[in-house]
């Protein structure tokens, strides 16, 4: 039975919360399983392909969300590091977020 409009929005919303929490389809898929929002991988990538009321879109955002929260905690670790701590952490972010610098 095909869904209106209305109910795919709310699916699709669903899903975009979920997956900003967990980065990953296939995990954002089972944390909506058994719920009304339920929804197979195939479903996601025909909507993205598609883009679904734009869900191609909303979709990156989602995943820059989700890139952001790893950021916080990456930066969170790095705060917390005494001098004596293994750099590999700093020198990560570092290159990742710092074009300029250079090891």
């Amino acid at each position: 039975m095909a869904r209106g409009k209305d109910q795919t929005k709310a699916i699709q919303d669903a899903f975009l919360v979920a997956y900003s929490q967990c980065g990953t389809v296939v995990s954002a898929v089972k944390a909506l399983k058994g719920t009304k929002a339920s929804v197979s991988r195939a479903t996601i990538y025909q909507w993205e392909g598609e883009n679904t009321y734009n869900f191609r879109d909303k979709k990156l955002e989602a995943l820059q969300v989700w890139r952001e929260s790893l950021q916080d905690i990456g930066w969170e670790r790095i705060k917390a590091q005494k001098p004596t701590d293994n750099p590999v952490l700093l020198l990560s972010y570092l290159n990742a977020f710092v074009p300029e610098f250079k090891r």
